[in-house]
C-alpha cells in the first residue's frame, strides 16, 4: 500500500490529536496555542491545525507521525501563513530518521520556500508565498548520502530539485514527519499559520500510488444513515448504531460492539462534495479499542452494489484504548478496481470484528 496516511483534520478536537497522530509537543515560554479550529479549514469548510498567536523566543510547537523506515516518500498538505515574524531559517516540515533530520522546508525572508539536508540549503524556490492565502506543498524525498533526489512542488508546479547526498544522518530512508517549529533563544518569533489536508506515501514498494497527487483533498464523511446490516451492538444514548458514531468530535459514551469474529455494521455517508473529479482512495478512520486482554483484530466492511467484501489491506489489532488505526484501501475491495466518484457515493461502510 503506497499510501500511508491521510488526514483532514476535520473530525476531532485538539484533545484528540494524539489518537491518530503519534504525538504532539506544545513547550517553552511566551504564548504558544495549537489547535484544531473547525472553521478554519480550506475551501470553506471542515478544520485545520492552526498555530495561532504564537510568539515565543525559546520554545516548540509541532506535531509529527511516525511511519516504518522509507527511502522514497512524498509528502503533501495545505499551508497557510497568516504571520511569520522572525522566524525565518526554520523548519516547518521536516522528514527525519529518528531524531535527525534527513530534509526539510523552510521559508527566507522573502516568503520563499526553500529545501536543506539538516541545514545546508540544496535549493530555493522562484515563487514567494502571499500571507493569508492557502497553498499546496508536496516535496518528494529520496534518501541517501550520494545518489539521493528531492524535488519541491508548489501548486502542482515544481519549484527545485536537487540530486546527490539527501541524507542528513546517513541513513538511506526516513521514518517521521514533523509539522511545525523550534523557536531558537535568540529574538521573539511571531507566527500564526495553518497546515490541512495531508498525505503521506511511500514509493519503495512500487504498489499503488507512488508518486505527487497533486493538489488534492480529504474529505471527511461521517455516517449519515444505517445501512443494510446492523450487526453490532449500540451503548449510550443515541437511537440507533449509525447515530453512535457519527460524532464530529469522537466520544466514548455512544460506541458499537462486539465480541463475535464476524459481526459488522454498514452505514450510508453523504455523497462527496459535486466538485469531485477522482477519487484516489478511500480510508477508514474508525476510533477502535478492545476491553479485555487477548489478541482482537477489527477491519472495515465495504457494501457495493449487492456485494460485499472487507478492506483488502491488513486487519487491525487493537489496543485498550481508543485510538484512529486508519486503513487505506485505493481500489474498491468489492471490483478490484480503481474507486470512481459513483462507487463512494453508493457505498456503505462500516466497522468489522475480524478475530
Amino acid at each position: 500500500m503506497a499510501l500511508l496516511f491521510v488526514d483532514g483534520l476535520d473530525h476531532y478536537s485538539e484533545t484528540f490529536v494524539n489518537n491518530k497522530w503519534t504525538g504532539s509537543l506544545v513547550s517553552g515560554s511566551g504564548t504558544i496555542q495549537l489547535t484544531i479550529n473547525n472553521s478554519f479549514g480550506r475551501l470553506g469548510s471542515g478544520g485545520a491545525r492552526c498555530f495561532q498567536n504564537v510568539s515565543s523566543n525559546n520554545g516548540s510547537v509541532y506535531f509529527w507521525r511516525t511511519y516504518i523506515n522509507r527511502q522514497t516518500v512524498v509528502v503533501g498538505f495545505a499551508f497557510r501563513v497568516e504571520s511569520w515574524t522572525n522566524n525565518f531559517d526554520n523548519a516547518f516540515l521536516a522528514l527525519y530518521d529518528l531524531a535527525t533530520v534527513q530534509l526539510d522546508i523552510r521559508l527566507d525572508t522573502s516568503f520563499r520556500p526553500y529545501v536543506t539536508r539538516n541545514g545546508t540549503t540544496l535549493f530555493t524556490a522562484p515563487t514567494a508565498l502571499a500571507l493569508g492565502v492557502w497553498n499546496f506543498i508536496e516535496l518528494k524525498a529520496n534518501v541517501h548520502s550520494s545518489s539521493g533526489y528531492t524535488e519541491l512542488r508548489l501548486n502542482g508546479n515544481v519549484q527545485g530539485t536537487f540530486s546527490g547526498n539527501t541524507s542528513g544522518s546517513g541513513n538511506a530512508y526516513s521514518n517521521l514527519a514533523r509539522f511545525g517549529f523550534n523557536f531558537p533563544a535568540l529574538a521573539t518569533r511571531i507566527v500564526d499559520l495553518r497546515f490541512d489536508d495531508v498525505y503521506l506515501l511511500e514509493a519503495d514498494s512500487g504498489v499503488g500510488t507512488t508518486d505527487f497527487l497533486g493538489d488534492c483533498r480529504v474529505q471527511t464523511l461521517l455516517p449519515s444513515a444505517a445501512g443494510t446490516t446492523t450487526g453490532m451492538t449500540k451503548t449510550g444514548a443515541a437511537a440507533t448504531n449509525w447515530q453512535s458514531v457519527n460524532e464530529t468530535v469522537p466520544d466514548t459514551t455512544s460506541t458499537v460492539a462486539s465480541n463475535t469474529a464476524g459481526v459488522y455494521d454498514t452505514y450510508q455517508y453523504p455523497d462527496l462534495a459535486t466538485t469531485t473529479n477522482r477519487v484516489v482512495a478511500v480510508a477508514q478512520s474508525f476510533v477502535w479499542q478492545k476491553d479485555d486482554a487477548g489478541v482482537r483484530t477489527a477491519t472495515a466492511r465495504v457494501r457495493s452494489g449487492a456485494t460485499e467484501a472487507d478492506f483488502a489491506t491488513p486487519v487491525i489489532p487493537l489496543t485498550g484504548s481508543y485510538t484512529v488505526l486508519q486503513q487505506i484501501q485505493e481500489t474498491n475491495p468489492v471490483t478490484g478496481l480503481a474507486w470512481t466518484v459513483s462507487d463512494v457515493n453508493a457505498a456503505e461502510i462500516g466497522p468489522k470484528v475480524a478475530t
